[in-house]
Parts: structure tokens; sequence; C-alpha cells
């Protein structure tokens, strides 16, 4: 099995352009191309399976199976994307966005961060006594 970070994601170099979902799934192709593989299964979750998507749309013939996981088309968020949504909970999506600030806020405090999605977005969870 093969895991690779998507450009931008983990400790991948995060570049100015290049972070769209073709040019992600052109990477893979690569990546297989560099290991050997002409087919793979291919899973992928929330950011990857938009790039799993992309990449069975445009190199079928590479894939042997596909697992799309968690997700919701970028059309669909785009679109109903607002300042309500994001005081209900999905203000992270605009923060992510900005260049570096994440990085420095939370480095070093990653068990915080990752908390606090753990305990308000798991099923269950209530906030308050």
């Amino acid at each position: 099995m093969i895991a690779p970070d998507l450009r931008g994601y983990g400790g991948t170099d995060k570049p100015a352009s290049g972070s769209d979902k073709r040019t992600m799934a052109n990477d893979l192709v690569a990546l297989m191309d560099h290991l050997g593989h002409e087919r793979i299964v291919l899973i992928g979750h929330d950011r990857g399976a938009h790039v799993g998507t992309r990449f069975a749309k445009d190199h079928r013939d590479r894939i042997d199976r596909f697992v799309a996981m968690d997700n919701i088309p970028t059309r669909i968020v785009a679109d109903t994307y607002d300042a309500t949504l994001a005081r209900q909970g999905y203000w992270f999506f605009t923060f992510l966005g900005v260049p570096d600030l994440p990085e420095a806020l939370i480095a070093g405090r990653e068990e915080i961060w990752l908390t606090h999605f753990y305990r308000r977005l798991s099923f269950g969870w209530r906030e308050g006594p």
C-alpha cells in the first residue's frame, strides 16, 4: 500500500500553484509510472476523494477500483457557504485558506486543534454540561 501526501499536505512542499485536482491527479500518474504500476486500487477521503474522482475521470484505464469517502463536491460547498454556515462550525474552511496563517497558529498546538474537532464533530457530542 502507498499513501502519498497530496501537494500542500503533510510533509510536502506548499507551492503557490498546482493544488488543483487535475494537477494532483497527474502527480499520482507520475508516481505510478515511477513505481512501475499500470493500474491501482485508489481510495480517497475528503480532498483525496476529490482528487481521486478527477483521476477516475481523466485516467479511467489506470484504475482497477475506486472508493471515494466523505466527498462533498466543491461546487456545492462554494455555492452554499456563507456567514451562517461559518458560524455553525465551518469557519475552518475559510481559515485554512489563508496562506501560512493556519500553520503559524496551529504548529505546536495540534492536540488542541484536533481535540476541538473530535469533540465538536463527533456523533453524540453536545456543548454544555
